[in-house]
């Protein structure tokens, strides 16, 4: 019988072409690193933010579906893994009772962030891909951030007259509102 785990969204990392999240279970420490696109990564701070935007990306008309069929993304499944590419699940609860749709994990992950549902990762996937925190080298360089951490950075080093670094973090707020417009 197949076990799940709770995970949560811990951070992601950015490199020229490349971003990945990671998923953390708070209770073993262990991280599960999920690679994704730019726009998987642009829907993501979208919906961390909730940002308003102009017109409905995919995963709003999905979560305006959800509510306007009384339907309720319940959790989401990382079921399993196969030669590198993540398949997951959506768990919706309805009139009919339990749907199960097979789902992009980007896109599962996202839709978990929008609705607030828990992330589960089948145990199997948990043994082939996790490892512990504390081996993750982490270069804050390299680390995205949110809209609203990135302001409070920049508050911060105006406060400290650190204009150099303000200037840094206020080209890559523009840099991040540009790839959200």
């Amino acid at each position: 019988m197949k076990e799940f785990i709770p995970y949560t969204i811990h951070q992601g990392f950015s490199s020229n072409s490349h971003h990945v999240l990671m998923l953390l279970n708070t209770e073993s420490s262990l991280q599960i690193p999920i690679f994704v696109g730019d726009a998987e990564v642009k829907n993501l701070l979208i919906a961390k933010e909730a940002i308003t935007i102009k017109r409905p990306m995919p995963h709003n008309v999905i979560a305006d579906i959800l509510a306007a069929t009384h339907a309720d993304l319940h959790h989401v499944t990382i079921d399993r893994v196969v030669d590198g590419v993540f398949y997951a699940s959506l768990h919706i609860l309805c009139t009919y009772g339990e749907r199960v749709i097979d789902c992009r994990v980007s896109d599962a992950i996202v839709l978990a962030q929008m609705e607030n549902s828990p992330i589960f990762v089948n145990d199997n996937v948990v043994a082939e891909c996790a490892f512990k925190q504390e081996n993750v080298e982490v270069l804050n360089a390299n680390l995205p951030r949110t809209l609203s951490d990135l302001e409070t950075m920049l508050r911060q080093c105006e406060e400290d007259e650190n204009y150099e670094q303000a200037e840094k973090i206020q080209q890559e707020i523009t840099r991040l509102k540009k790839k959200m417009s």
